[in-house]
């Protein structure tokens, strides 16, 4: 292949990646004002500490009951 036909190629991949992203972008922002919509605007209040399910301790992993994770030890 000729060194103008793959600069053609990059440019149209380039180009592709491009479009790819910028859906991918409106996506992120649809899906995003959907969700605020549903759950309204405490989503930017809830600490994301709330969220944690499992905390370290000593080294160790423990999760909520406070059996120490198998894998940890």
């Amino acid at each position: 292949m000729e060194l103008e036909q793959l600069h053609k190629v990059c440019r149209d991949l380039e180009a592709e990646n491009q479009h790819i992203a910028d859906e991918l972008s409106s996506i992120r922002e649809e899906s995003s004002s959907t969700l605020k919509q549903g759950v309204g605007d405490h989503i930017d209040t809830i600490p994301l500490s709330s969220t944690t399910t499992s905390t370290k301790m000593n080294g160790k992993l423990y999760h909520p009951g406070g059996n120490p994770d198998p894998s940890s030890r």
